[in-house]
């Protein structure tokens, strides 16, 4: 039992972690995104 949730502690960690990196990457992908339509403009 004690096994099994700590792999579900960690899956949730991980995928908290993953998260976080995808929304980064989203705000600076789009940031890039958006200037270059208004420089392209």
């Amino acid at each position: 039992m004690a096994m099994i949730d700590f792999s579900t502690s960690n899956r949730g960690g991980k995928f908290q972690g993953e998260f976080t990196n995808i929304g980064q990457s989203y705000i600076v992908s789009a940031s890039h995104m958006s200037t270059s339509l208004n420089t392209g403009k």
